[in-house]
């Protein structure tokens, strides 16, 4: 199925291209300045968190603030050019895994690009979603099996490294970008929404349930099956630490200093749930915050308004960074929730290269454009 071309791709209107676009992408709808807002309370309470605890912030700044850039990137680069950005993830992804073939397909745990199987499932995941993307937009049968045959490429590669989590989560993805379409878009991006919390929330049970008295066993038992004992330990760890401090924490970077199993294991720096280790680190308000951060990328994306195809796929890439979250340290890889938000991005710029030209929502369009098209 073709699309229909979007305003800013009609012949002869240039103009278009080149001034509303520039406009289009310089405005700020309430729905994105609602996410700066998220970010930059996190930002704060980061700050805070650390001078309050003895903390280094440094790290988890320097991620945020990324991954905010690279979300203002796609945006604008969305409006100008449609989602032909996001083959530069497909490309990247591409040239990683050659660089780290050998450790990939013998499925070295520590092998490159991250030093971290799962970390670089996790990068498969998300250029499933860069390849799905280019295909859910493409006009042709050619490209749109092209960019398919890609995307499985990338999926076979979460399965031959090794990664459970990675290998679901992009099989997930793509079969999202194979039957999901603009009609569907706001029913699946609930639906991930709701699959999201549910399984943060699976996973902070587990990291309740005390073994030394006996509570859950069977459950503890299936998820030890699924993930390791050690995992769930982390967790616990990072759960009591929470009561313990739960305003603000016990500082950024130091949950491998206060966990008991951390510190008794080199391997085990890291809680393995970005949630829980941050609110162990900075308070329960972090982890709420980001919690509020991949709620607000999947709000985003469920009140365009002009949506051709693109947003249900992106909001599963942002569904399953999130999930993967719950069950390991993948928002410690900077190029992890940086190409996220490059994605989400550029989903966001596409709506507003699609919205109608006579569009004169306050939002969108600005006074001189409106009084242009009136």
């Amino acid at each position: 199925m073709t699309s229909d071309p979007s305003p800013t791709d009609r012949p002869g209107d240039s103009r278009i291209t080149d001034r509303i676009a520039i406009d289009r992408a310089s405005a700020l709808p309430r729905s994105d300045v609602a996410g700066l807002l998220v970010a930059g309370l996190l930002a704060a309470w980061l700050a805070l968190s650390a001078a309050r605890s003895n903390g280094s912030a440094l790290g988890p700044l320097v991620i945020l603030g990324g991954s905010v850039a690279a979300f203002g990137i796609g945006r604008a680069a969305g409006v100008r050019w449609d989602v032909r950005p996001a083959a530069v993830v497909v490309i990247i992804a591409a040239a990683l895994t050659l660089w780290s073939w050998e450790d990939v397909v013998h499925r070295s745990p520590l092998g490159r690009p991250f030093g971290y199987a799962n970390a670089t499932g996790a990068l498969f995941v998300q250029a499933v979603v860069a390849a799905s993307l280019l295909g859910v937009r493409a006009r042709s049968l050619v490209a749109k099996a092209t960019a398919a045959f890609v995307a499985a490429v990338f999926v076979a590669l979460a399965v031959a490294v090794g990664s459970t989590a990675s290998a679901v989560l992009a099989s997930a993805v793509l079969i999202v970008g194979l039957l999901a379409g603009p009609s569907t878009r706001r029913t699946v991006l609930m639906c991930l929404g709701v699959a999201a919390m549910a399984f943060l929330l699976v996973t902070l049970l587990l990291a309740s349930r005390s073994p030394s008295a006996g509570e859950g066993e069977d459950l503890r038992g299936l998820a030890q099956a699924a993930l390791s004992e050690r995992r769930i330990e982390l967790w616990s760890d990072a759960l009591q630490i929470i009561v313990d401090r739960p305003l603000f924490g016990v500082g950024a970077g130091r949950f491998d200093e206060e966990s008991t199993v951390a510190r008794s294991d080199p391997d085990a720096r890291h809680a393995h749930h970005e949630y829980l280790q941050l609110a162990a680190e900075t308070g329960v308000v972090g982890g709420l915050l980001l919690v509020g951060i991949f709620t607000w990328g999947l709000m985003r994306l469920g009140v365009s308004r002009w949506d051709r195809g693109g947003a249900s796929v992106v909001g599963a890439g942002v569904a399953a960074l999130a999930m993967h979250a719950c069950v390991d340290y993948v928002l410690h890889f900077p190029l992890l929730p940086i190409t996220a938000a490059f994605l989400l991005g550029i989903a966001v710029g596409c709506e507003l290269r699609d919205a109608p030209v006579d569009a004169a929502h306050e939002w969108l369009v600005s006074p001189d454009e409106a009084e242009v098209h009136a």
